[in-house]
């Protein structure tokens, strides 16, 4: 099976604000998890500097991501990389990509976990792509 066919298996996942395992995740958690399990790497997790209200405040979000940019290299879009958002110059939310066009991401408690196309709106956010070293 591919990586896109084995991720329907992380649908039922619920979001957790803060969450790091198949109980419950929120983006970084995803990246981490399923990243660990459908490509066998090893994303850095910012969960240790997480506050209650970090994903209140879009400077602390965008800070957390940053952070993690030196353990990461850029790269292409492709399976096994990270996709990283940008809203008005503010990194907000990451997602692991499945294939060169598919990802999978945790955004919001009402949208739980899910496989989305890397188009549309989605372009629009600037994505950056990244590799664990």
């Amino acid at each position: 099976m591919t990586p896109l066919q084995r991720a329907a298996d992380y649908l039922s996942v619920p979001y957790v604000r803060h969450g790091h395992s198949l109980e419950g995740w929120d983006c970084l958690g995803c990246l981490k998890v399923a990243g660990q399990i459908l490509f066998a790497k090893d994303f850095p997790y910012g969960a240790d500097f997480y506050a209650p209200t970090d994903g209140d405040d879009p400077e602390r979000k965008h800070a957390l991501f940053a952070a993690q940019l030196p353990r990461w290299r850029e790269t292409t879009a492709g399976p096994g990389r990270a996709v990283l958002f940008s809203r008005c110059g503010l990194f907000y939310h990451v997602g692991l990509m499945l294939d060169a066009r598919w990802f999978l991401h945790a955004e919001t408690p009402a949208a739980g976990t899910q496989i989305t196309r890397l188009a549309g709106i989605w372009l629009r956010r600037q994505p950056r792509f990244m590799d664990a070293f």
